[in-house]
């Protein structure tokens, strides 16, 4: 019997926005965020560099941070494929009774936080040698209030995201960012690094404003979602916290492990970390958004092959995309860096230490922009523990990576960590999820594409970084950065010519060869 197709209902009040449109647009809207990501960064490093008070307030910023990711992302996660099943006149009903409840939660949480402050700001400082720890229980503080509006804007955006407004979704980070950085140009002065602390409250709360015209339409119905919505939303949300918040797990063991070297390395890993976003988030989250609605509806309706099918594109562009960014940001994270942060309190020496740091993270750009899109499949399928125990494994075997790697590497080692516990995590998730599309021949032959990439880029740029020398000033930097770009492309455009070039003699042969059995059959009729 084939399989049903799905109802109206199912597929919401509005038809889904063609996938290549919706990629296309999230990218453009991706750039406009990052830009203002990268400006974010821009005013943190001009007023403040890196320096121990800094390495204070991440710190202390580290836990907050990894459980507004859990509330916030698991929310979002869980209502995608709940939202996708229920009429839009049922959304406003669905927001009222999650989001008063997230919110009653999640302020008795921050609360509870702001008490007990003392006790668990001690977590991130073991090992920890010079930081000011009054600094650190500030700042965590303050960070325990950003936690309501992570919930309550996770509920939205997922509403947003199960009715294909994606582009209403992705503006969200521009809001975030805008009011952080009207924040901390605010208080810089009186609060010094602690602005940037409360920079995430006024960012988290914030976020929510770019979804207004979205929740005021849906506000005009408050029809009541059906009775399994709770449930099922209970049943999906732990896992999904756990799994949106393994993420910020991974990053407050890395910064604690750097709190044992020396000063500044904390902030420096920071800057390496909130630069590497860059690539990543705009290449993962333009594709992870329209084709999380679209797997949480094939699975809805048990279309197993147009489920696979949609995964393996979304793996194979992140094969192809990423690796260009993880070439450029590996041989070029020093002039990248000192152009984007080398002003005001951040210097060379700066710019020196985040480098390292940032060729740590570069082999792993490709699978942590996978990740995402993975977990969210899981998801999907109904397979929420199965990812859990696979972060589980990933948080623990990074733990132990750093022990290992920072004494040999120091910081870098804290980045190669993680990359390393990223690539194994996307395998295993992939393995776990759908092992067909890990099985099928496409997908390794565009693994095989981008090997022949990273092979050729990294000779490329290996060469140009060994005779190109180091150009003082911003000017000077730009050009480094363009010249490489140059190289990069050149690089990579003689690999995919000739793969053009070996696919079309292949298909010319097959063609050959079909009608030459073609015309034999008719020969011998």
């Amino acid at each position: 019997m084939p399989p049903r197709k799905p109802s109206r209902r199912l597929l919401g009040d509005r038809p889904l926005v063609p996938l290549q449109f919706a990629v296309g647009g999230l990218l453009v809207i991706g750039v406009l965020t990052r830009f203002f990501g990268l400006a974010r960064e821009i005013v943190v490093a001009g007023f403040f560099g890196t320096s121990a008070q800094l390495d204070a307030v991440f710190l202390g910023l580290a836990i907050p941070i990894a459980l507004c990711l859990g509330l916030g992302g698991g929310l979002s996660r869980a209502v995608v494929p709940l939202g996708a099943a229920i009429g839009q006149r049922q959304l406003g009903g669905a927001f009222r009774l999650a989001g008063g409840r997230a919110l009653s939660v999640t302020l008795t949480i921050s609360l509870i936080m702001a008490i007990g402050a003392p006790a668990w700001t001690m977590l991130v400082l073991i090992g920890a040698d010079g930081v000011p720890r009054l600094t650190v229980m500030a700042a965590g503080i303050i960070g325990s209030l950003a936690l309501g509006g992570a919930a309550f804007g996770g509920i939205a955006i997922g509403l947003a995201n199960a009715q294909g407004r994606h582009f209403s979704a992705s503006m969200t980070p521009v809001a975030y960012n805008l009011c952080m950085i009207g924040t901390v140009l605010l208080l810089a002065r009186p609060l010094g690094p602690l602005s940037v602390a409360a920079g995430i409250v006024a960012a988290e709360w914030g976020q929510v404003l770019a979804l207004a015209p979205f929740l005021r339409r849906i506000g005009r119905w408050a029809a009541p979602p059906p009775r399994a919505f709770l449930r099922k939303a209970r049943q999906l949300f732990w896992p999904a916290v756990f799994i949106s918040m393994a993420g910020g797990l991974t990053m407050t063991v890395d910064r604690a492990f750097a709190a044992s070297l020396p000063e500044r390395s904390v902030s420096a890993l920071a800057y390496a970390e909130r630069l590497l976003n860059f690539p990543v988030l705009l290449i993962g989250l333009a594709l992870q958004h329209p084709l999380y609605t679209r797997l949480a509806r094939f699975a809805a309706s048990n279309w197993s092959r147009s489920f696979e099918d949609t995964l393996a594109i979304g793996i194979r562009t992140l094969l192809l995309a990423g690796t260009p960014a993880a070439l450029a940001v590996g041989f070029l994270a020093a002039p990248l860096i000192g152009l984007l942060l080398e002003r005001g309190a951040f210097s060379g020496a700066d710019t020196a230490l985040s480098a390292l740091a940032m060729r740590g993270y570069a082999p792993g750009i490709v699978f942590l922009a996978m990740i995402p899109l993975l977990l969210s499949a899981a998801l999907a399928r109904g397979n929420p523990w199965k990812p859990v125990f696979v972060l589980l494994f990933s948080v623990g075997l990074n733990a132990v990576l750093n022990a290992i790697l920072i004494r040999y590497l120091g910081l870098p080692g804290i980045a190669l960590a993680t990359s390393i516990v990223a690539l194994l995590s996307a395998g295993l998730l992939l393995l776990l999820t759908a092992p067909r599309v890990l099985l099928s021949v496409a997908l390794w032959r565009t693994a095989g594409v981008a090997v022949l990439m990273a092979v050729a880029g990294g000779l490329g740029l290996g060469v140009y970084t060994m005779i190109m020398p180091a150009l003082p000033g911003m000017a000077g930097q730009a050009l480094v950065l363009i010249l490489g770009g140059v190289v990069l492309a050149v690089s990579i455009a003689l690999v995919a010519g000739g793969f053009a070039g070996v696919e079309y003699v292949r298909l010319r042969s097959l063609a050959r060869a079909i009608g030459a059995r073609a015309h034999g059959k008719a020969g011998r009729r």
